[in-house]
Order: structure tokens, then sequence, then C-alpha cells
């Protein structure tokens, strides 16, 4: 009765184990095609992989600005679903500009976040959603309040997570995609109901994007002049 039950168990040990396991290819199986809609988008669109399995593209915009679009799959925190974030980087030239970075309801365990590699701690204007923010130096002075206030106005898009901008890049990292409820919950896998982040979905944060960097933009020419 005991080599029963313990065959029992490790049968049902080994089922657990060969259905996490399909998951986890299927998980990253589908990881590779999210930003398969972003080549209509873009000019000279090239794709490349990251270790984990998610895919970076680079390409430009129809106004020749270089652009770099990642996906990010963030499970640190184990009472939320997972989170599908997409990183997208707008490369620029804009000296006079010091850098600054919010975090939208920030939880401390956003790895991704560059915010936190800044110096200074600055106090974000008035806004009904938490945030912190930080930036190098120069970034606290008054001359910059515009394109600090402006920066938390983006803030009440829900998608929106994190807001950088730098004399080299602006960069936004939004919401793409909720993990699924039961894949979560009975096997801690983090699967997504896409297989590719949506058109729309890319155009929006490619427009988040650039209107960040007018703001910035306009910024260094109001503190210019």
């Amino acid at each position: 009765m005991v080599w029963q039950t313990i065959v029992i168990l490790c049968i049902g040990c080994f089922c657990v184990l060969w259905v996490a396991s399909r998951e986890q290819r299927k998980s990253m199986t589908q990881r590779r095609g999210l930003l398969d809609q972003v080549g209509d988008l873009l000019d000279d669109a090239r794709f490349t992989h990251a270790a984990d399995g998610h895919p970076i593209v680079l390409g430009r915009m129809a106004d020749g600005t270089p652009v770099k679009l990642e996906v990010i799959t963030d499970t640190l925190i184990t009472r939320r679903l997972p989170q599908l974030w997409l990183r997208v980087t707008l490369f620029q030239d804009l000296p006079a500009l010091p850098s600054l970075g919010l975090l939208a309801r920030p939880t401390g365990a956003e790895f991704y976040s560059v915010v936190h590699d800044f110096t200074d701690w600055i106090a974000p204007p008035p806004s009904d959603v938490p945030a912190l923010m930080r930036g190098n130096a120069g970034s606290e002075d008054a001359c910059w309040e515009g394109l600090r206030r402006g920066i938390v106005g983006f803030t009440a898009d829900k998608t929106v997570k994190e807001l950088v901008v730098g004399a080299d890049f602006v960069r936004i990292v939004v919401q793409a995609a909720q993990g699924e409820p039961a894949s979560h919950l009975l096997l801690r896998q983090a699967r997504f109901s896409i297989q590719a982040i949506a058109v729309s979905g890319l155009q929006k944060a490619l427009g988040v994007a650039v209107d960040l960097r007018e703001l910035a933009s306009g910024s260094t020419i109001r503190q210019a002049g």
C-alpha cells in the first residue's frame, strides 16, 4: 500500500512537471512574436531576440528618428498578475536637456526602471497618481518646472508606467497586457492572451513617446530663450 502511494505521488509530480515544462515552452515561443506587428510601422525594422526570448526591434520612425522597442515580462510581485511591459526608446540629440525620470505607481520591484539610477531625488508636481521622480544635476532647477509638470501629466493614462528624458533619448514604459489568471494561479506561469501586441497598441505607445520628445524639445527651446 505504501509503495502504491509513492508511485501515485511520483506519477502526479511527473505530470505536474511535464505540464509546467510544456507551458514554459509555449510561453517562450509566444514571446518571440510579440512585436511582429511593428514591422508595418517602422522603416528598416531589424528584429533580434534577448536571451530570455523577448523580441527587440530597431528601426526608424517616418521622420527618420531612430527607435528601439523592447518587451519585458514582470513577475516579481506575487500577489499581482504578471505584467507585459512595452519599452519604447526614441534617440535624439538635445544636449541642453538634463536627465529626468518618473515612475508611476512605484512598488520598489521595477527591475527594468532607469529612474533609480539617477542621483537626485525630486518632489514630483502634485498629482492624483503616486509617483517617484529622480534626475541628475540641474534637473530640479526652476527652468525645468514645465517639463516636470508635463511629464506628470502623462500618468493620467493608467497604462503609462515610466517616462524618462535625457540629452540622448526619451523613453516610455507602458503596459501591453496582463497575465492569464489561470496560468498564474495554478502553474505560476506568465502567459498572456495575446500572440502579438496589436498595431493599435504599438501606434499608441509610439505616439506617447513622440509626445514626450516634443515636450522635452519644447522645454529646451524655452530654457534657451
